[in-house]
């Protein structure tokens, strides 16, 4: 009868820690992920996504454009105001042509020797990126008979003017 209520006392004693290590092993789980979603960015990542780029070349008799389409999302779970830039670019050819969208006041995000700066973000067409894909169409005007673009790079800046994504595409 003593080994009876001895291998009870010993099961009760193995259920009762059984239960405090799922106990705390849950208030652990349930802490770390609290911690993830206050994270505004997986570490190792670039803080916007893209994906699906694709370039067009429509002519016509007078005019040529290049329209571009590529999906971004932010790569956080709250929502990242933006600005996007679309950048075109003859670098194998001399003289050097490139084209910038959006068109509206090119001076302030593009130098005269068509490279990107971001001191004026609000040039840029602007977007709310949050976890669901967004997709971006930008037409860039080409003169005709002007050398092909060779290259695209699509920029993703923030309000005070940091670049968050700058992606080269080859043509």
């Amino acid at each position: 009868m003593a080994n009876d209520v001895q291998r009870r006392a010993i099961a009760a004693g193995a259920a009762a820690c059984a239960c405090i290590v799922a106990f705390l092993a849950a208030a652990i789980s349930s802490a770390c992920r609290g911690a993830g979603d206050a994270q505004t960015q997986i570490p190792g990542q670039p803080a916007v996504e893209v994906s699906r780029f694709s370039a067009r070349l429509e002519k016509s008799d007078a005019t040529e454009r290049l329209t571009i389409s590529v999906r971004l999302r932010a790569n956080s779970e709250t929502p990242i105001d933006c600005y996007v830039f679309v950048v075109a670019s003859s670098t194998h050819s001399s003289p050097r042509s490139w084209a910038i969208w959006p068109v509206e006041n090119p001076g302030f995000a593009i130098s005269a020797g068509g490279h990107f700066h971001a001191a004026h973000p609000t040039t840029g067409h602007p977007l709310s990126l949050g976890r669901s894909w967004t997709r971006v169409d930008a037409t860039l005007p080409r003169t005709p008979g002007q050398p092909p673009f060779d290259s695209v790079v699509v920029y993703v800046v923030d309000g005070k003017g940091e670049v968050l994504l700058a992606r080269p595409f080859a043509l």
